[in-house]
């Protein structure tokens, strides 16, 4: 089984050595969400084999995915004389807020599509409210329900990234604790939470001896199963 949250985590260090590798300094570092979203959609596609049973979309519409994400509908036409079709319905729809999705992983199974897992990500430093939008969006998804069944997703990701001067600003920040509360009040454990510093530099001038600057990265990785 694949171990996707290291696939994401492997994915974030490349994208956060090459934006330094482009810039020429570990001081000077902006990570485009788009950028971010590139590099793990890429290894996501190795993990899969997209030539085999597996596809990536990118960007895709909730009003499309909420009918990919749930079990098929099929009623024989002939079998409706003989026996009452059950009443259609999807259960949880109402929480589910328009957009987009960044990444969709889905398995195709002959001429049917399912969707089997889901990855939001946000750019530097997410106000908490577009924060817990796409939590409570990724939970919505896992508990979709309609007359035939729950939804097909088996795993959900929430990605985000946070840059600060020092270390010292990172810890004052208490993301962890404020995550801790948004998974509980979504009904999430606590112990789905991934918190990890990608890079923590503090540059000096030898010669000098002298303080240059310092960053700190942080990434927080939510994992959602149905």
């Amino acid at each position: 089984m694949l171990d996707l949250k290291k696939i994401i985590t492997g994915a974030i260090h490349r994208t956060v050595e090459r934006l330094f590798l482009w810039t020429g300094s570990e001081l000077k570092i902006v990570v485009p969400e788009y950028v971010l979203t590139t590099f793990i959609a890429d290894d996501l596609s190795e993990a899969f084999n997209v030539f085999n049973g597996h596809k990536i979309l990118l960007e895709r519409k909730t009003r499309y995915l909420v009918k990919e994400s749930l079990t098929h509908r099929f009623y024989s036409r002939l079998g409706q004389k003989r026996a009452k079709q059950p009443k259609r319905f999807v259960s949880g729809l109402e929480k589910i807020r328009n957009g987009r999705v960044d990444i969709v992983v889905i398995k195709e199974s002959g001429f049917l599509d399912q969707v089997v897992t889901l990855v939001e990500i946000k750019g530097v430093n997410p106000s908490k409210n577009k924060v817990i939008e796409d939590i409570k969006r990724l939970n919505a998804f896992c508990d979709l329900k309609n007359e035939v069944g729950q939804s097909t997703l088996e795993s959900a990701y929430f990605v985000a990234l946070y840059q600060f001067d020092t270390i010292d600003k990172f810890e004052s920040k208490e993301i962890n604790k404020i995550y801790k509360k948004i998974l509980n009040d979504n009904n999430i454990c606590p112990s789905n939470l991934y918190i990890e510093i990608i890079k923590n530099k503090v540059e000096i001038d030898e010669l000098e001896n002298e303080y240059i600057g310092s960053v700190c990265i942080v990434s927080v990785i939510v994992e959602i199963h149905r």
